[in-house]
């Protein structure tokens, strides 16, 4: 116990000097480089000489001071009638903050314990795996739970100055949430492990967080998108406020109220069990991690076996593997193409809840919408996508030299992002079913996704321009000839969808003519794209003649 201990405090001690000398001491250097010179005091120096920061700080320490006052001041004046007809709202923020932990833990747990090489360091460290989990994980529940506390921290402020103390009770809460929320995502990570190996589950579970994330937001957002007849709130919360008011027996109302609204010896209780099963899942991670440090060697050769298997399944696909094993493992490409899914869904979503507030939510209404929204976003996606995967640093000479042909690369890559695109889409028209959509129009919209994504890729990979890894976060550098003939096909396909969904075949087919004349008169130009031509530059230096 004693070496377990040791180990603790060293590795505690050696996170927080990783701390200071990533964020304080990189804040005096900021303050350095904008000439902000300090005073010569050596005590102030450090402090005193990142006072922009501090400004900031305190001026957002101050809002949050206002605002916590505003609602202490309104809860203390609330009636009890009140109070429990709000409770259904306040048990659905309780509850959306604990999954986000939830979620945010284990892609935090990803990403400390199952690192590309983290099992290898685990197997040769010196230190006691058990120490190597109690501090990560111990820094994963702290932050957790700071983080919602640095939120409300205007709120126990405002407590402290009006004298309300039964608003502090959130303090111990939220850390016992924070703990009680590691505790469960270590549980699900060890279990993903046993299923996928910890080679695959940072990436799996970034993207399980990524849409879990996204899914609580859109239930906590419904009044953003649709209102219920004769109520100023979204049919989400109406019903969950019906349900309650019924008097039903609802497990999402009674035990988040059973927990924090009946008293001290619940809540304080709910705080010990939430440590307990932490100290618990903590003293049996020791061996878990023990037993999965030992099994890399097994675990590389295994991996190895893929990517021969992948190569014989044929070209094109094996292209797309590729691309997409790059995207998981290149954070900043990753990062950008999740920036457009986030631009996709909106462009998706918006139709639909424009339909819904004009009060025309019949099912061939959605339809309508839901076809016309998955093609616009399935354009920006491959668009941009393609931009991103087949533009890269030092992808112009690479396609040049390959000893595939350029029609697989192209296709593979073409692929590849129309492939996430279009998966995007299946999952939002798979949430439209439940609103009435028929099969076939889902259907259509689904095929109108594919092909937009497929053509606009294709017409993109025409007239894209080479760019640098640099460039991904900033506008994107192409044709405006280019830009000009997928924003036409878009249309024409989208509105290819819509008129089959709307029932005229006739007119549906004559949009998609069009739409397949500007496609063949965009790809079949003379000359070949801009990734393929030669480079009047040099990429070397011209040899020097030699002497005779």
């Amino acid at each position: 116990m004693s070496g377990l201990w040791r180990d603790c405090r060293l590795l505690a001690a050696h996170d927080v000097r990783l701390l200071w000398f990533r964020f304080i001491r990189s804040s005096t250097k900021t303050s350095h480089a904008l000439g902000l010179k300090p005073p010569v005091y050596p005590a102030l120096k450090t402090v005193l000489s990142a006072w922009p920061y501090w400004l900031f700080g305190g001026l957002v320490l101050l809002g949050a001071i206002g605002f916590g006052l505003g609602v202490v001041a309104f809860g203390a004046g609330m009636a009890a009638d009140d109070a429990a007809e709000i409770w259904p709202l306040l048990a659905l923020g309780l509850i959306g903050v604990f999954l986000w932990m939830i979620f945010g833990a284990l892609s935090l747990i990803a990403g400390t314990l199952f690192l590309r090489g983290d099992m290898d360091l685990l197997r040769a460290s010196p230190l006691d795996p058990r120490a190597i989990a109690i501090v990560r994980l111990f820094n994963i529940s702290v932050f957790c739970s700071v983080i919602p506390l640095i939120g409300a921290v205007g709120i126990f402020v405002g407590a402290l100055i009006r004298g309300a103390w039964s608003f502090l009770w959130a303090a111990p809460a939220t850390l016992a949430m924070g703990m009680m929320a590691t505790a469960l995502a270590v549980i699900v990570a060890f279990g993903l492990v046993q299923v996928i190996g910890p080679r695959r589950i940072q990436s799996t579970v970034h993207l399980v967080s990524a849409f879990a994330g996204l899914g609580v937001l859109a239930v906590f957002q419904t009044n953003n998108f649709v209102d219920w007849p004769g109520t100023k709130t979204g049919w989400f919360v109406y019903w969950l406020t019906q349900a309650y008011q019924t008097q039903q027996d609802l497990a999402i109302f009674a035990v988040p109220r059973a927990i924090f609204a009946r008293g001290p010896i619940p809540l304080t209780a709910f705080v010990f069990g939430s440590v307990g099963v932490y100290a618990v899942t903590m003293a049996i991670l020791g061996k878990a991690l023990m037993e999965l440090a030992a099994q890399p060697i097994q675990t590389r050769a295994q991996a190895a076996r893929g990517p021969a298997r992948a190569f014989t399944s044929g070209a094109i696909w094996s292209v797309v593997l590729k691309e997409w094993r790059i995207i998981r493992r290149n954070p900043m490409v990753f990062a950008a193409l999740g920036a457009q899914m986030f631009y996709l869904l909106p462009a998706v979503v918006s139709p639909i809840a424009l339909a819904f507030r004009r009060g025309a939510a019949d099912p061939q209404t959605i339809a309508v919408f839901l076809a016309a929204g998955c093609v616009l976003g399935s354009s920006t996606m491959a668009g941009r996508g393609l931009w991103i995967v087949a533009g890269g640093e030092h992808a112009p000479d690479l396609l040049r030299t390959a000893p595939a042909h350029p029609g697989v690369i192209r296709w593979g890559k073409i692929f590849s992002v129309a492939g996430i695109s279009v998966m995007l889409c299946a999952i939002i028209i798979s949430g439209a079913l439940l609103f009435g959509v028929s099969w076939f129009d889902a259907a259509i919209a689904l095929l109108g996704a594919a092909i937009t994504a497929l053509a606009v890729g294709r017409v993109q990979w025409r007239y894209i321009k080479p760019i640098s890894m640099k460039d991904l976060n900033r506008t994107a550098r192409f044709s405006l000839v280019g830009g000009l003939i997928q924003f036409a096909i878009t249309m024409l396909i989208g509105a290819t969808a819509t008129l089959f969904v709307y029932d005229r075949p006739l007119f549906a087919l004559l949009t998609l003519a069009l739409a397949a004349a500007a496609f063949y008169a965009a790809t079949t130009q003379e000359g070949q794209s801009a990734l393929f031509e030669s480079d009047p530059t040099p990429t070397s230096p011209p040899a020097k003649p030699q002497p005779a």
